[in-house]
């Protein structure tokens, strides 16, 4: 390595700057990593208890209510394109 390599690497190094870098990556990966978990638990729940998909669609539809937004359009292939 020539002497002003040399000089370069023994000047350059992370410092504090780049360890809170590396803390606040860490930080939001834990949090972003807590939220996937929890809204994972809550779709699951949904899903067993039958407040997803085509069921929940139809017993809205079969009981009269509807969102403020209107009804979600279904995922079925089959239908009109």
């Amino acid at each position: 390595m020539t002497s002003a390599g040399q000089t370069l690497a023994l000047e350059v190094s992370g410092g504090a700057g780049g360890f809170l870098v590396v803390v606040l990556l860490g930080l939001a990966a834990a949090g972003l990593f807590t939220m996937m978990s929890r809204s994972l638990g809550r779709m699951r729940s949904n899903v067993a208890g039958g407040r997803f998909g085509e069921r929940a669609a139809a017993g809205k539809r079969q009981s009269g209510r509807a969102d403020a937004d209107g009804d979600i359009p279904s995922q079925d292939s089959s239908g009109r394109d």
